[in-house]
C-alpha cells in the first residue's frame, strides 16, 4: 500500500503522528459515537476494537460476514489477491463483537449480510465522524499502522506480524520497525535515567576546554 505521496504507508511523513497514542485511542473509545447502549454505539465499539486488535484493512473488514467469525476467536479474512488468512482477536475485543452479534441477530439481519451492516463507505463515514468529534487525526489505515506498531513494540516477531497483516513482502513489515523505534525513543525520553539528573550537574553547564588528550 502507498500513501498519496507515493511512498509505502509506514514511511509516509506528515504533520501528524503516523500512529495513534494510547491517549488518542482512549479518547476515541470515550467519544459520543462509541459510548452508550444504542445499537450504533455497540456496533461502532466492535468495529474500532476489531480494526485495532487485528490490524486488518478496512476493505477486509467491510467484506466480512458473521460466517467469517470462527470459534469466537478468529476472523477468516480475504485479503489482496483473494488470499485467505486466519487472524486472531482477543477476549476483550471478542466481548464487544459478541455484544454486537447478539444485537445484530435481534435486528433480523441475515448471516450473509455484512458483519456490521455497513458498506465500505459507511465505515469510512464513521471514522470521519470520530475525527470530527474528537479532533484526532484518525483514518482507517492509521489504525492499521497503530496495530502493527504495537505488535512490533510488544516484541512480536516480524514474520508473525507479516502473516497477521497479510503482507506479501517482509520488507513492508520491516518498515514498522522504524515506527517502533521512534515510540521506544519517546518512551525513553520520558524516563531517561541520566536526563533525570543532568540538570543538577554543574558539569553539564560548563563549556568544555580544548585540551590535547594524553595517550595512557
Amino acid at each position: 500500500s502507498t500513501g498519496r505521496c507515493g511512498c509505502p504507508y509506514p514511511s509516509c511523513r506528515s504533520g501528524s503522528s503516523r500512529f495513534l497514542s494510547d491517549a488518542d485511542l482512549v479518547a476515541l473509545f470515550q467519544s459520543k459515537p462509541l459510548t452508550g447502549k444504542s445499537e450504533y454505539a455497540v456496533r461502532n465499539r466492535a468495529i474500532l476494537s476489531l480494526l485495532l486488535d487485528t490490524g486488518i484493512r478496512l476493505g477486509e473488514l467491510a467484506r466480512l460476514t458473521p460466517q467469517e467469525v470462527v470459534q469466537g476467536q478468529y476472523l477468516r479474512v480475504i485479503g489482496k489477491g483473494d488470499k485467505q488468512r486466519i487472524v486472531p482477536f482477543q477476549r476483550e475485543s471478542g466481548k464487544l463483537l459478541a455484544d454486537w452479534l447478539k444485537l445484530r441477530a435481534s435486528l433480523g439481519a441475515r448471516e450473509t449480510d455484512p458483519l456490521f451492516l455497513l458498506t465500505y463507505a459507511g465505515i469510512v463515514t464513521l471514522v470521519r465522524r470520530l475525527k470530527a468529534e474528537t479532533g484526532i487525526d484518525v483514518f482507517p489505515h492509521k489504525v492499521r499502522h497503530t496495530a502493527a506498531t504495537k505488535l512490533v513494540v510488544a516484541g512480536v516477531d516480524l514474520h508473525s506480524v507479516k502473516e497477521l497483516l497479510g503482507h506479501t513482502q517482509i520488507t513492508t513489515t520491516e518498515a514498522y520497525l522504524s515506527l517502533a523505534k521512534e515510540d521506544l525513543r519517546d518512551k525513553h525520553a520520558t524516563g531517561s535515567p541520566f536526563a533525570a539528573i543532568a540538570a543538577q550537574l554543574p558539569q553539564m553547564q560548563e563549556k568544555p576546554k580544548r585540551r590535547r588528550l594524553r595517550h595512557e
